[in-house]
């Protein structure tokens, strides 16, 4: 009886012990929190990092913050519940991204890998922990010019981003998606420069500087062997391009279906240089949520694969994109009665002046092999003319060209 009791009250202690004794801080969660301006986690080492000065950046960046989330975040993740509750892909992927990993964590809160892609270089992982105070508070000082930017608009302009995000850590992709991973609550394991292998693995990556990215973290809730990972790659999508990331396309086809989210995309997969991985999204993805930036609308209108939900108001992009109008979706816009959506998404960043198209794969239609020309001048291209689509084929060096 001695001997039973003391192995209880040996197992009771070890049970108190697990749950009062805080998990060690990863050096990776550490910076992301300094970061973000969020307080350090029970048990973090003190860093003089976090001095006077820097207690004014968590202030200010707190009430930005605080202001962004209720505009557009508090009713993105309402209309997710509402409309989307029921996309539960574990993979998403989201070309033409850069680091926007809090809109793909948000319309997608259910998946465990995010693949991003764009032009912005990855540069080096922040460790703030480690370097002088003034040196941090330089550092948040120029994210923040960069955080500002996302918060007002809720997109990245990429010109602008790829010269920002080469002064230094504090301003990279890796520093930006840590931020967004704190602010939205999730905990960071670890970040590494990572590639794909040609059988669409994903590995270390070979040398500096390197072109990928992954960060590893989890969810409130998520249990600590079952992780979730967004990896975040630097380089061109175009044809000729995308020949060469013979990695990608594997772990696409492996993947598949996935869920893809086409935000802020400049209206590129209009053209026949890009689409090879347009064809790759209509071809691998169970579903697709795009404003009309991403893809054209005629692609998944009046097509058996797709059934298409529309959600806020389109009426034509703004000026800098007048030839890629939709016609056919200012139309089904008025006639389908939409969906409400009344806050920023896409270019059209006030609040009411957005819209959103799902396109959900028919249970019926299964996932297809992508057709890939791996040429600028082969394809199709979609522009618009007084209201009416201009859709021109090129094949071999000759093209006709079709009014709808």
């Amino acid at each position: 009886m001695r001997s039973l009791l003391g192995n209880l009250w040996t197992l009771t202690l070890t049970l108190v012990l697990a749950v009062s004794v805080p998990a060690r801080a990863t050096e990776a969660d550490i910076a992301a929190r300094l970061l973000a301006g969020l307080p350090p986690t029970e048990g973090e080492p003190a860093t003089k990092a976090r001095g006077v000065a820097y207690q004014g950046y968590a202030r200010e960046m707190t009430a930005a913050w605080g202001r962004y989330d209720a505009r557009t975040l508090a009713p993105l993740r309402a209309f997710v519940a509402e409309q989307l509750a029921d996309v539960a892909l574990p993979v998403v992927f989201y070309p033409f991204a850069g680091p926007d990993i809090v809109n793909a964590v948000t319309v997608f809160p259910k998946a465990r890998t995010y693949v991003l892609l764009g032009l912005e270089p990855v540069g080096e992982v922040p460790a703030p922990q480690r370097d002088p105070a003034a040196k941090v508070l330089g550092g948040v000082k120029r994210l923040r010019t960069s955080i500002d930017k996302l918060l007002g608009l809720n997109f990245f302009r990429t010109q602008s981003m790829k010269a920002e995000l080469k002064q230094d850590s504090y301003t990279g992709v890796g520093a930006l998606m840590m931020f967004f991973l704190a602010r939205t609550g999730h905990t960071i394991e670890s970040a590494r420069g990572v590639r794909f292998d040609a059988s669409g693995e994903v590995t270390d990556a070979l040398g500096k500087p390197f072109t990928g990215l992954e960060i590893v973290f989890r969810a409130p809730g998520d249990a600590p062997e079952n992780p979730r990972r967004v990896l975040y790659f630097s380089g061109d999508l175009s044809d000729t391009a995308f020949e060469q990331r013979a990695g990608l396309r594997e772990f696409l086809r492996k993947s598949a279906p996935v869920a893809t989210l086409l935000k802020a995309a400049s209206y590129l997969m209009y053209g026949s240089a890009f689409d090879d991985v347009r064809n790759t999204i209509l071809g691998r993805s169970g579903v697709i949520v795009q404003e009309a930036s991403g893809m054209p609308y005629r692609f998944l209108r009046n097509n058996s694969t797709w059934k298409v939900s529309l959600y806020g108001h389109y009426d034509k992009p703004i000026d800098l994109f007048a030839t890629r109008c939709q016609p056919d979706l200012a139309r089904d816009m008025k006639s389908q009665k939409p969906g409400r959506f009344d806050f920023s998404f896409g270019y059209e960043f006030r609040a009411g002046e957005g819209h959103l198209i799902v396109a959900r794969r028919s249970p019926d239609a299964p996932l297809q092999e992508p057709v890939l020309d791996m040429s600028y001048q082969h394809g199709e291209a979609t522009r618009c003319a007084k209201d009416r689509l201009v859709l021109t084929t090129c094949v071999q060096g000759r093209c006709s060209v079709r009014f709808e």
